[in-house]
């Protein structure tokens, strides 16, 4: 057989392959279990940003994918700390950024101007510790179960000790060693760290902290800085070192509890009696701005501002969301010890101030 004829065969058959596999591709997109979600995929829009750590079991959900298929969307997402989020190289490269922190939605403002935005997500800053912890701050009056429900904690009392350098055995806790710490992530790189200085700062002072009084706390948010030592980038990595190594105490957010037990109910069924969640009166609002950057994220705003993504974000998620806090089936959260309303909570100080407190923990 000469050249030419063999070439012609050759490429005859390379025709036939293609053909083949794009009838098989098509038929696998079109056929079978799934194939409404595997041709919806292959349409969707492809949106991607930057979120909090903390919302990233949200996004990772089968069913909220599921949700924003429908809705023609695919969200490409990286996790990063609220305040690197205003990085110019983050934003460069997004379409929308989802911190957690509504003052990083006003340092974003007052950088790069107006942008469309909406608070989707709330979450209340709580601490995270132990039965025998709390048992022993109630004895002592500084923590109070509520309605047989929930636990509430004298914030200041519980700062008082822990500025003092008090001991666990001081309180009642023999069997833990060295000084009373409240552990946060870094302040300087994550939001419910950010959060929980600014309200620490804001229960020192009395009230809500202004360039004036900030330097009146100043030395002790420093010198209680200094003594925690080496802290995690991420809420989410916190939590987990609390679950695994038993630290004591630790800030977290309400949603990240409500989050496990629903994900892991056989774990949570066997840590439940000794995992205790303390409510700080007062506390603040952890509220999650999404922050459209370029057109194509309008439509992921829409998305989670509506009544089915609002469920989930709840029952299965615990983040408090408005219409869906109030349409979710409360009875799929008993047992977790969560207070229907957050009614004491303090503002957080102005953007300006926490930049200040901030660059003086440096």
């Amino acid at each position: 057989m000469n050249k030419p004829v063999i070439l012609r065969l050759l490429g005859i058959a390379i025709l036939v392959a293609v053909i083949i596999s794009g009838v098989l591709i098509k038929n696998n997109m079109t056929e079978g279990p799934g194939r409404e979600n595997r041709l919806a995929a292959v349409q969707a829009t492809q949106i991607k940003g930057f979120i909090g750590g903390e919302k990233a079991a949200f996004f990772e959900d089968e069913a909220v994918k599921a949700a924003l298929l429908k809705r023609g969307i695919a969200v490409d997402y990286k996790t990063a700390g609220s305040l690197e989020m205003l990085n110019s190289d983050y934003l460069s490269n997004s379409d929308f950024i989802f911190p957690g922190s509504q003052n990083i939605l006003e340092m974003y403002k007052k950088a790069y101007g107006n942008g469309e935005n909406e608070i989707i997500f709330n979450s209340p800053l709580v601490i995270y510790t132990w039965d025998n912890i709390v048992d022993a701050l109630v004895k002592r009056g500084i923590a109070h179960n509520i309605d047989g429900t929930y636990f509430a904690v004298d914030f200041a009392k519980l700062i008082d000790l822990a500025l003092a350098g008090s001991q666990w055995p001081d309180i009642g806790v023999p069997d833990l060693y060295g000084k009373i710490i409240i552990t946060s992530t870094d302040p300087l790189k994550s939001n419910s760290g950010n959060e929980f200085f600014a309200l620490m700062a804001n229960v020192l002072a009395g009230d809500v902290i202004n360039m004036d009084s900030l330097n009146t706390v100043l030395p002790k948010l420093k010198e209680y800085y200094a003594r925690v030592g080496y802290m995690e980038n991420t809420s989410s990595v916190l939590f987990e070192q609390y679950l695994k190594t038993g630290k004591p105490m630790i800030i977290g957010y309400e949603n990240q509890l409500i989050e496990f037990a629903v994900q892991n109910p056989d774990v949570w069924n066997k840590a439940k009696s000794k995992v205790r969640v303390l409510y700080p009166v007062p506390t603040i609002w952890s509220s999650h701005p999404l922050i459209v950057i370029k057109p194509n994220a309008r439509q992921l705003l829409k998305a989670l501002t509506d009544t089915e993504l609002s469920k989930l974000a709840w029952e299965r998620h615990g983040f408090r969301t408005g219409l869906g806090w109030i349409e979710a089936d409360a009875n799929k959260l008993d047992g977790l010890g969560i207070p229907d309303r957050i009614d004491k909570i303090v503002p957080l100080p102005k953007p300006e101030v926490m930049d200040t407190l901030i660059n003086n923990l440096k």
